[in-house]
């Protein structure tokens, strides 16, 4: 079966984070050509993991996009307009509607520029071509690879839930 993943330039994006600030989901602000953030990297630093924005809310803003959800309790994936939630036990769900968000970068995949890369050498061969499809560094690119793939990997943490007992954490 063809799987489709959807790579974002990371660190791009979570610098974006370091520096952007919160974004106040309003409808009347909507702009498809946008980058929509909510919260921001240093709120889930000093442990703000409580989510204010629904899934529902987070996909009026964007159809693609990364984040997590209440108490960091997996990783958020957003791909082809759906939300997923990847848990530290490899398991891979969609989330319900109602599913709340302390942090969440989202944005619109619109095919602007179309047409095949080709590289060698893996992960690092793959780097050095969009690296120079987008010799920008400074600036968040979106944008997708379909393919057949035999693993994809990714990291999570677990459910930060000794929060909830009063304890304090350190990301």
């Amino acid at each position: 079966m063809k799987r489709k993943i959807i790579i974002l330039t990371i660190a791009a994006v979570m610098a974006l984070s370091l520096f952007g600030g919160c974004v106040l989901i309003d409808k009347t602000d909507k702009d498809d050509s946008a980058l929509y953030q909510v919260s921001t990297l240093q709120a889930l630093i000093v442990g703000a993991y409580d989510g204010e924005v629904t899934a529902a809310q987070l996909l009026e803003y964007g159809d693609t996009g990364l984040g997590t959800f209440d108490d960091l309790d997996g990783e958020m994936i957003v791909i082809d307009g759906k939300v997923y939630k990847a848990r530290v036990d490899g398991s891979v769900t969609e989330v319900a509607d109602d599913e709340t968000i302390p942090f969440a970068n989202v944005a619109y995949l619109t095919a602007q520029t179309t047409g095949g890369i080709k590289f060698s050498g893996g992960y690092e061969g793959l780097k050095g071509a969009l690296n120079e499809m987008f010799p920008e560094q400074n600036m968040p690119v979106l944008f997708s690879i379909s393919g057949e793939f035999t693993d994809i990997e990714y990291r999570s943490v677990p459910e930060q839930s000794d929060r909830k007992a009063g304890q304090e954490n350190h990301v």
